[in-house]
């Protein structure tokens, strides 16, 4: 049980951070028609190179692939189909990302966040308060194995999902790593199907399945100090894209390799644009890699 000072403390992080991440991310939709959607996940609007991208996992991604995704520059504006392909990176990186066109974040309420605010690796100090803000896409936890759980969906109209914050702290329990989890390539935060809110006691979390392509942040909160610390020192350190309930865990891929993926999408995308820029010769891709890689010797905003 958290003493009331404690809670007041919890209550006053989670609320800074919630304000502060939240003007970057955005929910994903399922284009299903014209005037249907369906919740697909979390995106994170990223500012690299003075131009915009939109980061989230390569499963939520891929789903431009079949119907199409949307996403939200503007609140309370109708959602934004994607129209650049994502860049895809499948399990155990799970990292997608596009480019957002000029024309749809020109008028966006959102903000990028400058690339250099994605910590350089995965080392947050010992019992360090992690945060997570996402877009459960179920309205409702499913109680039992056989109960159906609804996802959100809207149909001639908005389709409102609300995002939900997370003050949590990594897992090292080696009883708590799922089969599938890699220790050079991921991380793991607790998230179990109860938990204490501050100032609500303990209570029913949400269904995490909509999480996925959330930002996990080192909120750096022992690492500073709580007299001098302010939400805008917290770093990005992860992404999340796996959920096991059994466990109570969400796993997340390090930053180190989000960090290194995302480069690599970047460079992609530039020895691209210089290919189709030199007349799309055949067979002649290397000098476009080269000089992406001239170019691009790192990330930056």
């Amino acid at each position: 049980m958290l003493s009331r000072e404690e809670d007041v403390a919890l209550q006053h992080i989670q609320r800074q951070m919630a304000e502060y991440v939240s003007q970057f991310i955005t929910p994903i939709s399922e284009v299903l028609d014209h005037d249907h959607g369906r919740a697909a996940g979390t995106g994170n609007y990223l500012q690299i190179a003075g131009e915009c991208y939109l980061l989230t996992n390569d499963h939520v991604a891929c789903k431009m692939a079949q119907g199409g995704i949307a996403h939200l520059p503007q609140r309370d504006q109708a959602y934004h189909r994607l129209i650049q392909p994502a860049m895809g990176f499948a399990f155990p990186i799970d990292v997608g990302i596009t480019h957002v066109s000029s024309e749809t974040w020109r008028g966006a309420t959102q903000r990028a966040l400058p690339v250099d605010q994605l910590d350089e690796r995965f080392n947050p100090a010992a019992g360090e308060l992690m945060f997570v803000c996402g877009y459960p896409g179920f309205a409702r936890r499913g109680i039992t194995e056989e109960e159906i759980r609804y996802p959100r969906e809207t149909q001639f109209g908005m389709l409102t999902i609300p995002a939900v914050p997370i003050l949590t702290t990594a897992v090292n329990d080696p009883h708590h790593q799922p089969a599938i989890y890699d220790p050079n390539a991921h991380f793991l935060v607790r998230y179990e199907g109860v938990a204490h809110r501050p100032g609500e006691g303990v209570r029913e979390t949400p269904d995490a399945r909509g999480f996925s392509g959330s930002l996990v942040w080192d909120t750096k909160f022992f690492a500073v100090g709580d007299e001098d610390w302010t939400p805008d020192m917290a770093r990005v350190c992860g992404i999340v894209h796996r959920w096991n309930d059994e466990l109570g865990v969400l796993m997340a891929t390090r930053i180190e390799v989000v960090r290194e993926t995302i480069l690599s999408a970047i460079r992609h995308e530039a020895a691209y644009l210089n290919w189709i820029s030199r007349g799309r010769p055949y067979w002649d891709s290397l000098p476009d890699w080269l000089k992406a890689e001239h170019d691009i010797p790192r990330l930056v905003p």
